[in-house]
């Protein structure tokens, strides 16, 4: 029993200490990469009141609300 406990405790203490920060996530240097490959505008040089874009490994799908009634895609 003991040692399942040391083996849970350190565990967690692993998973906490690699967890990525909220400043930068790992994948955003590929994803831009992509982005710019691909052409789509950053999203700061939008205006838009709210803004998805969906990656798979072949295809990308994004979807910009402008305003109330206007969609963008």
């Amino acid at each position: 029993m003991r040692k399942e406990i040391h083996i849970l405790i350190f565990s967690l203490i692993t998973t906490l200490a690699l967890g990525q920060t909220e400043k930068e996530s790992f994948w955003k240097p590929y994803i831009e990469s992509d982005r710019i490959e691909v052409e789509l505008k950053h999203y700061d040089s939008i205006t838009f009141e709210k803004a998805y874009r969906v990656w798979t490994d072949y295809q990308v799908v994004e979807l910009i609300k402008l305003n109330d009634s206007t969609y963008n895609g």
